[in-house]
């Protein structure tokens, strides 16, 4: 039995013979006092571990036992910089989630054989003199944040069968190198797992054929001050796999080359936002190359990138309105040659074909190709954006000198005003732009386009949340009928749809947090999009 449970037992059973026989002898007043009195005693016991983790100051006791979720529990011992765990506790409760962290006098972290713990999210963050780990225990699958901010210089043995290694190493700047090879195949998410670290090479190697549907490398190197070349072996993705690559290089400054090679031509879900901000503020990059079907998209992609000058894929896809155009190729002023732009969301598209003098639109688009030189040729497989951009390009706000034409090809918004087609979201091109940088190619359909009428979208009355407590993996709110919701907390985004009253709930990967800001974007055909924040209390 926990140790925190006995004493409570015993007082709630104290408590309730007394209770039984001096009922009658106690007023009506001296029952509320001592009840308010139990109520007291019991919240300042509930909130011992958590006032512990809050004044300990890096002070914690030289041995203790904590309980985990499954019922057992798990012993630490503190000597000398050495902490050692033992135990068959799978993860701590909540109230202790946090007893390790940010720990300067634990140097070195050791499992003992017996130990059978699962997950290890967050448990040793910020233990800035922790510079070693031994045997990690095989039973482990979550190591969310485990390590991040500590002072490791490399990866230690990982169990075998590991799935979670988001931000597990982020912000260890004495890591200079992943040995790839030696991770985990079952790992399916890598999201920000070496962000912010002095890794000055690396190559992703997925040869793994039976990986999850989606495989999450988001942020995986993000803010790697020293990362100058990144490789993405493809090529044992799964053939119905997504590929993930949201932010992966977002902020290394010093990155000049990133290579995406094998994507098996087999794969047929290349993707929509899957490379939203990749090369954000990577001001030093020159060289993109891009061998196979995986379509680059998203807001900000090539944001700041005014050194790329090679530039070699076979298509953008999926740029969703709103937001997905965003900075995507702002002050690329090195850039030249040939680009093709695909659509296939044609509800969002329907609705921005009708408000292209919207300010929001302005506000999104407006700065897409800002700063892009006249030896770029954008063809746009959306009529509307190609005569928006040319009454605008010249403007001193959004002073752009690339050229855009129409690209029948890439026009899927006139099939059908609401419902995307079946075959669109695995479509080629059914005229294989050219894939090289710098190839000649003669501009069709140049003639400008009557501008399509406005049309005032309408407001948003309601957004709100019912459900968002700390400690809680679920999050429910309230909004218009029918809406598509994204909740973003920290890095992680989650997304959803209304029903027909507005209700909408979203199941998260870990517990919210006290202070953990959330916010909702609330979007819908003919409604300006909506965004507020709510924080955990």
């Amino acid at each position: 039995m926990k140790k925190w449970i006995l004493p409570v037992c015993t007082l709630v059973l104290a408590l309730g013979f007394g209770n039984a026989t001096d009922s009658k002898a106690m007023t009506t007043q001296e029952k509320l006092q001592k009840q308010a009195e139990e109520q007291a005693s019991y919240e300042a016991f509930s909130q011992k571990p958590m006032q512990l983790m809050e004044d300990r100051k890096e002070s914690i006791p030289a041995s203790g036992t904590l309980p985990c979720e499954n019922g057992n529990t798990i012993s630490y011992t503190l000597e000398n910089g050495v902490l050692t765990i033992s135990g068959s506790g799978d993860k701590l409760i909540y109230e202790y989630e946090y007893y390790f962290i940010e720990n300067s006098n634990i140097t070195k972290v050791v499992f003992t054989n017996d130990c059978a713990m699962t997950d290890l999210s967050s448990m040793f963050s910020r233990c800035h003199n922790l510079v070693s780990v031994e045997n990690i225990p095989q039973t482990v699958i979550n190591m969310d944040s485990a390590f991040s901010g500590t002072g490791l210089t490399s990866v230690p043995a990982l169990p075998s069968n590991l799935e979670d290694l988001t931000y597990t190493f982020s912000e260890c700047e004495g890591i200079t190198e992943v040995n790839w090879a030696a991770l985990p195949k079952t790992i399916t998410s890598f999201s920000g797992a070496f962000k912010s670290t002095s890794v000055t090479t690396a190559e992703i190697v997925i040869n793994d054929s039976q990986l999850a549907e989606t495989i999450h490398y988001s942020y995986c190197f993000s803010d790697c001050p020293l990362l100058q070349k990144l490789t993405v072996n493809a090529d044992g993705l799964n053939d119905s796999a997504h590929l993930w690559l949201q932010g992966i290089c977002s902020g290394c400054t010093s990155l000049e080359q990133f290579e995406l090679i094998n994507f098996p031509a087999t794969n047929m879900e290349p993707g929509s936002e899957c490379a939203t901000a990749m090369f954000n503020g990577c001001q030093n990059l020159k060289s993109v190359i891009n061998e196979g079907y995986f379509y680059f998209s998203g807001d900000s992609i090539f944001n700041g990138c005014e050194q790329l000058a090679t530039l070699q894929t076979k298509g953008f896809r999926d740029f969703y309105p709103d937001d997905a155009l965003t900075n995507s190729f702002y002050n690329c002023r090195s850039l030249s040659g040939d680009y093709y732009i695909s659509f296939s969301s044609l509800s969002e598209l329907y609705d921005f074909a009708n408000n292209l003098s919207d300010p929001d639109f302005e506000e999104n688009i407006g700065f897409s190709f800002t700063g892009c030189n006249n030896k770029t040729n954008f063809h746009l497989g959306y009529q509307e954006l190609v005569n928006y951009w040319n009454q605008r390009k010249l403007l001193t706000d959004s002073k752009s000198e690339a050229n855009f034409h129409y690209w029948p090809e890439g026009d899927h918004y006139r099939d059908d005003s609401y419902e995307t087609p079946p075959d669109t979201t695995i479509q080629r091109p059914s005229v294989t732009p050219p894939s090289l940088v710098n190839t000649s190619v003669t501009p069709g359909n140049t003639q400008p386009v009557s501008t399509v009428t406005p049309k005032t979208k309408k407001s948003i009355s309601v957004l709100k949340l019912t459900k968002y407590k700390k400690g809680t993996k679920k999050i429910s709110g309230k909004t218009i009928g029918k809406a598509a919701i994204k909740i973003s907390i920290g890095k992680k985004t989650y997304k959803a749809k209304s029903n027909g009253k507005g209700a909408f709930t979203i199941k998260l990967k870990s517990k919210l947090k006290k202070k953990t800001s959330i916010k909702v974007t609330v979007s819908k055909s003919g409604y300006k999009t909506k965004s507020k924040s709510f924080k955990v209390k």
